[in-house]
């Protein structure tokens, strides 16, 4: 899966023409990082166990400032599983997982064709910072390297997708209009626009013309 920049949609790369992207279910992808986390921080021998299990799978996530997190995951094993019990796992375990970090940064920034001696300057200070930045937030995320964590099943969840979770066949253009259509659409009852009634036109008395006295002189 990729994207070509940021706001990008992301794409195997590798659809046929009857095929199409579900962004419904791509769309999580851009804020992996912002609901991720992890439960625990369990002992090295707990991944162990789990990674030999049939579903234990490796993410390779590249961002576009150049960091790679490898993260191995596999389902936990259930307490009735590790007692020997019959009875049935939790539909939905937890995971257990490592983290890598790495990163490869750009230690020059690329020239643009006519700036300026004052605009390269600004922008050679603009990439320093960037740079010192980046090298810092690596420094930071390395620490996470090399320990285990349990990770909530929601927050894997998303990221663990066949690749038919989220490719789809495309719909045929003339399903799509007929569905379109009012009264068409499954479900839908035809229902009449109701009646309009004019306002009845209430009754007024007349005034009554009361003719003053005459004065006394």
């Amino acid at each position: 899966m990729s994207r070509e920049d940021e706001n990008g949609d992301f794409s195997t790369g590798d659809l046929k023409e009857d095929e199409e992207m579900d962004t419904a279910a791509t769309g999580s992808f851009s804020s992996l990082f912002n609901s991720l986390r992890f439960e625990d921080v369990l002992e090295k021998d707990a991944f162990l166990k789990a990674k030999a299990s049939k579903g234990a799978r490796k993410a390779v996530l590249s961002t576009f400032d150049g960091f790679t997190y490898t993260v191995d995951l596999a389902p936990k094993e259930s307490e009735e599983e590790a007692s020997g019990d019959d009875a049935p796992p939790p539909p939905s375990p937890n995971y257990v997982g490592t983290v890598t970090v790495t990163a490869k940064l750009l230690e020059e920034r690329p020239k643009k064709e006519g700036e300026t001696e004052e605009e390269a300057a600004n922008a050679d200070k603009l990439f320093k910072a960037t740079l010192d930045n980046l090298k810092y937030k690596l420094e930071l995320e390395k620490v996470f390297s090399g320990r285990v964590y349990e990770f909530a099943n929601f927050s894997i969840s998303s990221l663990d997708k066949a690749r038919d979770g989220i490719v789809k066949k495309k719909e045929d253009p003339e399903d799509e209009t007929a569905a379109a259509q009012p009264g068409n659409a499954p479900g839908t009852t035809a229902v009449s626009p109701p009646i309009a009634i004019p306002p009845r036109a209430s009754a007024t008395t007349p005034p009554v013309q009361v003719v003053p006295p005459a004065s006394k002189e």
